[in-house]
């Protein structure tokens, strides 16, 4: 092996084995894309089918087909593995390589089985990515383990047919005619996308709004409990040491806290007013007024007659 060859790459891409049925004399399988193709992990490789098939033709080695890439598992472990066929022939079409296969029994047994119908290559490549040589061929059971990732890679991996029937249900779920293009449905999923981002944007401005409009809301609410506890303290309807307890029965229930004020009455009334009428009241403070008059006189006049002076100059 060269040092600019790469590590050795398997299970890049996959294609259906039980294209070639078992027990003919020729059973010839697709191998790999031509062309520059991706990989599903994002890798891009290159194949050139006249550098291949060159490789293949000089070595006049038959190339193994394994199962689940044994053979690439056995050359870095150091074991032997079985072949359960030989590709002995290659020849290239305009979609990709294409290999001879002489199956042997134990490989007809599992193709017949069909839990292994997929083919894998495995196959090393130069620093830039070009294969340049084929190592070998692996019957794989699960397509997830290695998948083309893109169609133009595998055409023949998805029927015409089958093509336009997603098409078309595409179509009908985005609400457009079955005859739709491919471009009308990508015009149409761009346009529900756009009206999604925008219903997005104005549930985001309504939520604010809300917000905003919820706080204010609940101070407007404050304020009107709290003028209804100043209320029915003003009438009596509670004492002012039951403040506490009337303003946590109605943040806890209002309804509760109208009924009870509606039921009680007003049994504290009498706290909120003098039994002393405003006549009586403005009659005491006269009386106390004139006393106080009186006697500031009294001494005024003794503090004069003391001092020498006539009391009857300090009027």
């Amino acid at each position: 092996m060269k040092e600019e060859h790469s590590a050795l790459v398997s299970g890049v891409t996959v294609f259906d084995a039980l294209s070639a049925l078992p027990g003919e004399q020729e059973n010839w399988i697709k191998l790999m894309p031509v062309g520059t193709f991706d990989t599903r992990d994002g890798r891009t490789f290159h194949c050139s089918p006249e550098v291949v098939i060159s490789r293949f033709n000089a070595d006049k080695i038959p190339v193994p087909v394994d199962l689940d890439h044994e053979t690439t598992k056995s050359r870095q472990a150091g074991i032997k593995a079985p072949a359960y066929g030989w590709i002995e022939e290659l020849k290239a079409k305009s979609d990709g390589i294409y290999g001879r296969v002489n199956w042997l029994e134990e490989g007809k047994k599992v193709l017949a089985a069909k839990t292994h119908r997929f083919i894998s290559p495995a196959f090393e490549t130069d620093a830039h990515r070009n294969i340049v040589w084929l190592h070998s061929a692996g019957l794989v059971a699960a397509p997830a383990l290695s998948m083309p990732a893109v169609a133009s890679a595998m055409p023949q991996s998805t029927p015409k047919g089958t093509m336009e029937m997603e098409l078309k249900t595409i179509a009908a779920a985005l609400g457009l005619a079955d005859t739709a293009t491919l471009d009308e449905i990508v015009q149409a999923i761009l346009v529900l996308r756009r009206q999604q981002n925008e219903t997005a944007a104005l549930s985001a401005a309504f939520e604010g709004l809300s917000v905003g409009m919820g706080k204010e809301a609940q101070a407007e609410q404050e304020r009107r409990r709290e003028q209804k506890i100043e209320t029915a303290l003003s009438q009596g309807v509670f004492a002012p040491a039951l403040r506490d307890w009337a303003t946590n029965l109605i943040n806890t229930n209002e309804t509760a806290f109208d009924e009870f004020c509606a039921k009680i009455g007003k049994p504290m009334a009498y706290l909120m007013r003098s039994s002393v009428s405003d006549e009586k009241l403005h009659t005491f403070n006269s009386t106390i007024n004139n006393r106080r008059d009186v006697a500031t006189q009294s001494e005024a006049s003794k503090v004069a007659s003391l001092l020498g002076i006539d009391p009857k100059k300090l009027d």
